[in-house]
């Protein structure tokens, strides 16, 4: 396939999935329940979610920021524990 063809044919069918899914599966939330709804059914799912970004966080400030800065990092260690 050319790739004219291909920058013709993805977007317009990218268009077509998104018109006929987003009523069901693309709805954006309306309101505060229903936000905490979607939370709730996320932490439900993926319960140790929390755990492991505070730990990838914690990685991460320990490898990128300074040595002066270990007043940050210990105080990221305390979070953790």
């Amino acid at each position: 396939m050319s790739k004219q063809s291909l920058s013709e044919i993805i977007p317009e069918t990218c268009d077509v999935i998104y018109r006929v899914l987003k009523k069901d599966f693309l709805k954006f939330p309306k309101s505060e329940q229903e936000w905490l709804q979607i939370a709730a059914d996320f932490e439900k799912k993926n319960g140790n979610f929390r755990i492991v970004w505070i730990v990838l966080m914690a990685s991460i400030s320990e490898l990128f920021l300074p040595r002066e800065a270990d007043h940050i990092t210990l105080t990221t260690k305390r979070r953790i524990a």
